[in-house]
């Protein structure tokens, strides 16, 4: 213990922090330059760690450590700001969101206080989801998960202190490799062998890992072990630190450029951000450069402020996503910043740093206020579930327009999954005792939202109906995402679709509905399909988060050619003729361009009313369609086909030259390209889908 270095106050490490807060806030905001921002999470997750874990070592070798006194701190650090954010929130939210949505800010508001908010998001949607950006709490996951380590780690240390600071730094190493080894295969474990998958990603539910807890261990305890490190030593070595807080910003900033959504994130690639974090804590002393830079008053006035800046700016962004019908622009995002600095100044200086002072609130008072206002925004959350978003605030018209009915996969029947591909499962609907040949429906989400209204056409006919779900390979076999574009992947999903049609010759289906979002799956064709989201070019430009390139393998090479696209759709058609399989190709579905349940809400608050039609150019639908229309006209005539426009479905019907989506006040889409269950019985009723 002779050797034993007190803690003292780094202002580098606030400079960290304004690091690793700046990155998350331009990501939210849709700053394509930070595409990797969100790792800035990943470095507050060490700095808590390597700051806990010092206080609570350097208080138990000298005999001061308290337990309550811990949670004391803790209490006073994280819940006024937090529930004064909160707090803050619920009336705007209240006043902006649907049922179903205030519904679930409701279970966040239950989840918080009792800080199990990350288990609530995991239940609900990814992080990288376009819903999760209308969550004004979902940052609140991350809190969550620090606060379970502030409960645990400190009974880890009270536990493990009689056997000596190397047992305590064994059990924090095995845990770590624990925890790491669920944060990168744990969501890809297989109960046969081999237990990992092949190709060592998380492929199968990656929330698992990005949520939760136990694999986000790793990185606090990875700040538990540079405190450990340095309490007995001290990096004085000039180049060595020179260099090392050097890679340090090198490592935390490569990912914040380099990284996207479709980075296997945490396990190996959260390697780097958490590895350049503990380098600079360890090496970025005085007299570095690393150390001028950090130190410097700006960043350290950031960093101060980080903790209200962090609460603040998300609820600012879902708030003002909520109330847009278009995507906020960037300048309105800077502006919106700015406001985030501007309150994260003033609850730092008014309501942070004086609830820190015991001077200004006793123990007794922290923590019974804590639990008096943490009861109260329970309690708000009980009332908003229980009253299901408060759901009288809207007429039972207002409410189909605002959360129309949509497919939900709760009619289906899920039968077992095929053993040898466990990717591949089958969904039984409509008259599931009937002995006629069933009807198969395959393709993307648009053949997902024809379920519901299919399933009660199918029960009136007496047939029942098989949806496939090819959770790993696109639903066009051929055709691969730019992150799957390799021979790998094109091996196994050929075998997967070669089960798949001996599968279906088993069934002997009546025939194949084949629905997709042409647009999107053959994006991008150069001079043709220029852009994945669609621009009606009426003021409706729809937002899409995550943009996917889809490549074909021409035999030589992986290409995004529409020549090789339009080839690689027959061949996958000729697969299904082949085998004497019916099928009915249907034509693209017009797009919106506005997200008609976002569109009605906005109208309803700014306007008092929701509008009772809505339509969009015949023109513009055909250009947009120009490439898919030549695709799926290339499908040589066969006798097995059949193919099903739905121009005189949606278009040229009540309006010349407008395509319909909304219909005395009922919307046909629930969002900007799916079909509501009104617009599915539409689609069937008007066409030869089903006889």
């Amino acid at each position: 213990m002779n050797n034993f270095k007190t803690f003292d106050y780094r202002k580098e490490i606030d400079g960290l922090r304004a690091l690793a807060v700046v990155p998350v806030i331009l990501f939210h905001a849709g700053f394509d330059l930070f595409s990797g921002g969100f790792i800035g999470v990943d470095i507050f997750f060490v700095i808590s760690g390597y700051l806990i874990t010092s206080l609570i070592l350097q208080e138990k070798i000298n005999n001061k450590f308290s337990i309550v006194n811990f949670y004391e701190r803790r209490a006073r650090r994280i819940l006024p700001a937090l529930f004064l954010v909160v707090i803050i929130t619920m009336p705007f939210a209240f006043l902006v969101m649907s049922p179903l949505a205030l519904k679930e800010f409701s279970n966040s508001l239950i989840s918080i206080p009792l800080f199990l908010s990350n288990f609530q998001f995991w239940s609900e949607s990814g992080y990288f989801a376009t819903a999760a950006e209308e969550k004004p709490l979902l940052h609140t996951w991350s809190l969550a998960v620090e606060e379970q380590y502030y409960l645990f780690f400190p009974l880890l240390v009270i536990f493990t202190w009689k056997l000596g600071l190397n047992a305590l730094t064994l059990f924090i190493i095995l845990i770590s490799i624990f925890s790491f080894f669920l944060s990168q295969f744990g969501a890809n474990l297989n109960p046969n062998f081999p237990f990992i998958e092949d190709d060592l990603k998380i492929n199968a539910v990656p929330e698992y890992s990005f949520f939760f807890s136990i694999t986000r261990a790793w990185e606090l305890l990875f700040g538990s072990l540079t405190a450990i490190y340095l309490i007995y030593i001290k990096e004085d070595n000039q180049i060595k630190n020179q260099l090392f807080s050097l890679i340090g910003i090198l490592l935390i900033s490569y990912p914040i450029f380099f990284y996207d959504y479709t980075t296997q994130f945490p396990g190996f690639s959260a390697l780097i951000p958490v590895i350049g974090t503990v380098l600079l804590i360890v090496f970025s002393n005085q007299g570095t450069l690393v150390y001028k830079f950090l130190s410097h008053k700006s960043l350290v006035f950031i960093g101060l402020i980080s903790y209200s800046l962090y609460l603040w700016h998300y609820p600012l962004f879902s708030i003002v996503r909520l109330v847009s019908i278009n995507t906020p622009s960037k300048i309105f995002y800077l502006i919106l910043i700015l406001v985030s600095f501007l309150l994260a100044f003033l609850s730092w200086k008014f309501f942070e740093t004086p609830f820190r002072k015991k001077n200004f609130f006793t123990r007794k008072q922290i923590f019974l206020s804590s639990l008096l206002v943490g009861s109260f925004i329970v309690s708000i959350g009980i009332i908003g579930v229980s009253s299901n978003g408060l759901i009288e605030r809207f007429s039972p018209k207002e409410l189909k327009a605002i959360q129309p009915e949509k497919f939900d996969d709760s009619i289906c029947k899920w039968t077992k999954p095929i053993k040898e591909y466990a990717n591949l499962e089958f969904c039984e609907f409509g008259d599931l005792n009937s002995q006629k040949n069933p009807i198969v429906l395959y393709g993307d989400s648009h053949a997902d939202s024809l379920t519901n209204s299919l399933d009660l056409a199918l029960k009136n006919e007496k047939i029942k109906g098989i949806k496939v779900i090819n959770t790993y390979c696109e639903p066009i076999v051929g055709f691969y995402r730019k992150v799957n574009a390799n021979i790998s992947t094109k091996n196994k999903c050929k075998e997967v679709f070669s089960r798949l049609l001996a599968e279906l010759e088993k069934i002997n289906p009546e025939y194949v509905i084949l629905f997709n979002r042409w647009s999107f799956r053959f994006f991008p064709v150069s001079s043709q399909i220029s852009q994945l989201n669609f621009d009606n070019e009426e003021g409706g430009i729809e937002y899409i988060k995550n943009y996917r390139e889809y490549y074909v393998h021409n035999g030589i090479n992986f290409t995004t050619d529409g020549e090789s696209k339009k080839n690689t759709l027959n061949n996958f058609l000729k697969s299904f003729f082949e085998r004497e399989i019916k099928v009915k190709l249907i034509y693209p579905l017009p797009e919106v361009g506005w997200n008609l349940s976002k569109l009605n809400m906005v109208n309803k608050i700014f306007k008092g009313g929701i509008p009772e039609e809505v339509s969009t150019s015949f023109n513009v639908f055909l250009k947009r369609q120009n490439f898919s229309y030549y695709a799926l006209n290339s499908v040589t005539k066969n006798s097995l086909l059949e193919k099903i426009n739905l121009d005189s479905v949606f278009c040229n019907q009540d309006l010349k030259d407008r395509c319909i989506a909304q219909i005395d006040g009922i919307p046909l889409y629930y969002d900007s390209n799916h079909l509501t269950n009104k617009g599915a019985e539409v689609l069937i009723k008007n066409t030869n889908l089903v006889k």
